[in-house]
């Protein structure tokens, strides 16, 4: 057999093997349970085991203790969603998550229902994570915060006091993401805090974290 043609055929199986390992734990990533609750809007709540669920999901299956009934919630009966990790819980609560879009100076884009998890919180601020991949199962977080980009998708959501949304400050992947996400930022933090853009000018604010120990130190 022609060696260019071996190494060919090689190649191909190797992909093909690839493409269905890489699909089958794409399909056990889905179909995981893990420990958990759900708690409802009347602060009811259902212990058991919770499988992973999209970010965008509008419906959550649990796996009841004892009796292993599946049941599945729809996502406007739900207040809360727990997920028991390491023996801590990390809780996911629905927000309505909002983008601003390169070149305009308003959020444009409303992507309905967000389940995110709190990772920081002041007077005058609320930081979230959130899976930005809405066809990729919820992953448990392992990147310390402040850290905007890992392998999982995860991404922060920031929250300010009565706004009734979360807003996406990620670059979503690709070329210049985190150019996009400091632009991002100081777009948002400019509407909330006129001193951000002078401050940008001066010492040119670039992190997540360098933006929000700013506005919290100097913007009312």
């Amino acid at each position: 057999m022609n060696t260019k043609l071996k190494t060919w055929i090689m190649l191909k199986a190797f992909l093909i093997l690839t493409a269905h390992l890489l699909l089958l734990n794409s399909v056990s990533s889905q179909d995981k349970f893990t420990e958990g609750y759900v708690m409802y809007s009347d602060s009811s709540m259902v212990e058991g085991f919770v499988k992973n669920f999209t970010s965008n999901q509008n419906k959550i299956t649990l796996r009841q203790r004892g009796t292993n009934k599946i049941i599945r919630i729809s996502s406007k009966k739900i207040e809360e969603i727990g997920l028991i990790i390491d023996n801590e819980i990390t809780k996911f609560h629905k927000h309505k998550l909002v983008k601003y879009r390169t070149g305009y100076k308003r959020v444009k884009e409303y992507h309905g229902i967000c389940w995110a998890s709190k990772y920081y919180q002041s007077d005058k601020i609320e930081v979230y994570q959130y899976n930005w991949k809405e066809n990729n199962a919820i992953l448990i977080p392992t990147a310390p915060i402040f850290i905007p980009y890992n392998s999982k998708h995860l991404t922060y959501a920031l929250k300010f006091p009565n706004d009734g949304f979360i807003i996406d400050v990620s670059g979503h992947g690709g070329l210049n993401e985190e150019n996009r996400m400091r632009k991002k930022l100081l777009k948002i933090f400019s509407n909330k805090c006129k001193n951000i853009k002078e401050a940008n000018s001066k010492t040119k604010l670039e992190t997540l974290q360098q933006f929000i120990e700013y506005y919290e130190a100097n913007c009312s």
